[in-house]
């Protein structure tokens, strides 16, 4: 019961709290400002604290593996899964009229540069959570890889509702991938890299419209 509860608080601490930060989904309007804000104050800090809960000591040195060939494998099959789900949706969206929350883009290099940061930090923060620490709990936790899944992928898909319908269901599709991916290749730097490549595509593709 203790992994149940640690799990629920620190996603509640995470995720309820990031819907009050500027520039959450509701203001989905584009600042330098913002977005140095948001690494600084709370990306940066919450994957600090992620990263603590999964080891639970402060050996920062313990916390860091070299890449290899699986984070390879893994990133070159998430980016194009992620990539071809995100389109497809963004398609049945349009054609449907369902507006999703607009995504604005910078207007200068810097931004961009800074834009390409937060999407890194973000990836991070959220493979971070949901697949490095959940489902390597799956032992704590008492399931098996097809039920902490299931978790994983329910708690990343209700933090896109904001997006509904297509929005949450890409999270459902994209989530399932991920933690299928994690789960066969057990590293997170190959996913996480797809991960923030795919939400700096999906401004570079707004912009060009």
């Amino acid at each position: 019961m203790g992994a149940y509860l640690e799990v629920i608080i620190l996603y509640i601490i995470l995720f309820f709290w990031r819907s009050a930060v500027p520039g959450a989904p509701q203001d989905p309007s584009f600042s330098i400002i913002s977005e140095i804000t948001k690494i600084l104050i709370f990306l940066i800090p919450s994957i600090i604290l992620i990263w603590y809960f999964k080891h639970k000591h402060w050996n920062i040195k313990k916390w860091i593996r070299k890449p290899d060939k699986n984070d390879l494998f893994s990133g070159l099959i998430a980016y194009p899964c992620l990539l071809i789900t995100g389109i497809s949706m963004g398609i049945i969206a349009a054609i449907t009229g369902n507006t999703q929350v607009p995504l604005q883009t910078p207007d200068s290099l810097q931004g961009w540069l800074i834009l390409s940061l937060f999407c890194l930090f973000s990836a991070w923060f959220e493979e971070g959570f949901f697949r490095f620490y959940i489902l390597s709990k799956k032992e704590e936790l008492n399931l098996n890889n097809p039920a902490v899944l299931l978790l994983s992928t329910a708690l990343f898909s209700f933090c896109h509702l904001y997006n509904y319908p297509f929005g949450f269901i890409n999270a459902v599709i994209s989530g399932f991938v991920l933690g299928i991916l994690f789960l066969r290749f057990k590293t997170i730097y190959g996913i996480t890299i797809a991960h923030g490549l795919y939400n700096l595509t999906a401004y570079i593709l707004i912009a060009l419209n």
